[in-house]
Order: structure tokens, then C-alpha cells, then sequence
């Protein structure tokens, strides 16, 4: 009896094992969403902005530097005036250069003047014309880290989002 029913087991287990093999299964592949390298979400003249501030002030609004240039760019008397004599009336105060937004506001109305099509280079060059080309690596050499340390955000973000999506879609037995 213990003899016919191992055999008995081991038949139903063999038939089934058998038809499973030849079910056809058809296993599909998931989907997978490309993961673009490109990066275009990146505003690059924001980014060279803050890469300026950086070495300008350590984004510091109430830094004070040896040539009476003061805040969040380093801004001089002589640019709030420029900013003031190319907007056509008195917008800026000295006070302003305190401030990061008005700082900010201030250098846009410059570049935006003398740069609109916003060449980092020339722009480095109108700021601090006086600068020695160490100033010009310093400042590409902070807008690339920069730069690198958003795009692998932006890739991080998007790799957890596919990695996501595919825990989400069910999966074929």
C-alpha cells in the first residue's frame, strides 16, 4: 500500500511537472522606459549664476570685498549706477546691494543689456574686468561641478522613477 502510493504521488507529480513543461508559456519582457542622458530640464545661465555667487560671496548677501563691492554678486557704486542709467531712472539704492534678490535683479539688467545672448565668458568679462584668467577657471570650474551634480540628480531621479514604474506593472507568473 505505502508502495502504490509513493508510485501514485510520484505519477500525479510527474504530470503535472510534464504538463507544465509543455504549456506554452510566453514570459513577455517589461517595458522599459529609456532613461535619456541629455539633460534638458537644466537652465545653464542660472546655474553660471550661481556658480558666480559662489565665488563672488560663498552666496553670502552682506559679504563685503576689498574694492567697496559688496553682497551677493560683489557689487560696485559704479554698477548700480550703470544699472540705474540703463533702466532710465533711480530703481537701485546702494542699500540694494545687500539684498540677493535685488542683487540679482541688478546684474540682469546689466547683462541683459551688454550680454542678452548670455555668453558666460563675456559676461565674466564685463563683471570683473580686471579678473586674472584663475578668476574664469574658478568660476567654469564651480558652474561644471555644478552642472555635473544636477544632470546626476536629474539622471537619479529619473532612474528611480523607471525603477518605480516597473514595481508598479504587474508581472507575468
Amino acid at each position: 500500500m505505502k508502495t502504490t502510493n509513493i508510485l501514485l504521488c510520484g505519477f500525479v507529480i510527474g504530470i503535472v511537472f510534464s504538463a507544465f513543461l509543455t504549456k506554452k508559456t510566453v514570459i513577455t519582457p517589461i517595458p522599459q522606459k529609456p532613461v535619456l542622458l541629455r539633460v534638458e530640464t537644466l537652465d545653464k545661465w542660472s546655474v553660471f549664476v550661481e556658480a558666480l555667487a559662489w565665488v563672488e560671496s560663498r552666496h553670502d548677501s552682506l559679504a563685503v570685498g576689498r574694492t567697496n563691492d559688496v553682497g551677493y554678486l560683489q557689487i560696485t557704486p559704479v554698477i548700480v549706477a550703470e544699472a540705474n542709467r540703463i533702466l532710465g531712472y533711480k530703481a537701485y539704492t546702494l542699500e540694494d546691494r545687500t539684498s540677493k534678490a535685488k542683487s540679482l535683479e541688478i546684474f540682469e539688467v546689466i547683462q541683459g543689456h551688454y550680454n542678452p545672448e548670455h555668453d558666460m565668458h563675456f559676461a565674466l568679462k564685463l563683471w570683473n574686468p580686471k579678473a586674472p584668467v584663475s578668476y574664469h577657471r574658478q568660476v567654469m570650474a564651480e558652474f561644471n561641478q555644478l552642472i555635473n551634480k544636477q544632470r546626476n540628480d536629474i539622471l537619479l531621479h529619473r532612474l528611480r522613477d523607471v525603477q518605480l514604474s516597473r514595481l508598479k506593472e504587474p508581472r507575468p507568473l
